[in-house]
């Protein structure tokens, strides 16, 4: 596990510092708890689960039939990102919203992230990404795999020098995509999404 990037997770039922326990981490105000399942944190609350899990399980599914790795993906990304270039994200702690199966988050560690956190509901997802990071990240131990849910981000505030969220925010609710990861951004941070 990335040391740096799980130092930086908090609660996200209640924001409270976490401990880690041997498979999962605790919170030391709420004593909600989260497993660590084969390296990744599970940070999703007990409870949770509504029409968005269903949607992320549905492309969690999609992953598993869609795996490949194409070239054109970088420069579709930077598309998305522009102005946002390659150099930028050199020793930058990134946070990618919303993960799917990695590939965002692979070329962000080829272009010099010093970390990334790939944050994803789906179980699937997680999977797919798991295995697409082990293929084709060059320091896969650069980038951290999160299960949780983008609407209660489970980290510090100011964590991350870039947020984006490629394919994600148009399936939530309005008022929270606004809201999504703008406190998890370092000040003077940019935060992108197509």
């Amino acid at each position: 596990m990335n040391q740096e990037l799980t130092a930086l997770l908090i609660c996200p039922k209640c924001g409270g510092s976490l401990r880690r326990e041997s498979e999962n981490f605790s919170c030391s105000v709420c004593w909600a708890s989260y497993p660590i399942v084969g390296g990744v944190p599970m940070m999703v609350p007990d409870g949770a689960g509504d029409k968005s899990s269903l949607t992320a399980e549905r492309f969690g599914y999609e992953w598993t039939k869609f795996a490949e790795n194409y070239d054109i993906y970088k420069d579709q990304f930077l598309d998305w990102i522009f102005p946002v270039t390659p150099d930028f994200f050199k020793e930058k702690i990134i946070l990618d919203a919303g993960c799917g199966k990695g590939k965002h988050s692979v070329i962000a560690e080829s272009f010099g992230a010093r970390a990334v956190a790939a944050v994803d509901y789906g179980m699937g997802s997680i999977a797919s990404a798991r295995h697409y990071i082990k293929e084709h990240a060059g320091h896969p131990e650069k980038i951290q795999l999160i299960r949780g849910d983008i609407r209660r981000l489970p980290f510090k505030p100011k964590s991350f020098d870039y947020i984006y969220s490629v394919g994600v925010l148009h399936h939530l609710h309005r008022a929270v995509r606004c809201q999504c990861g703008c406190t998890d951004m370092k000040e003077r941070a940019l935060y992108g999404t197509p």
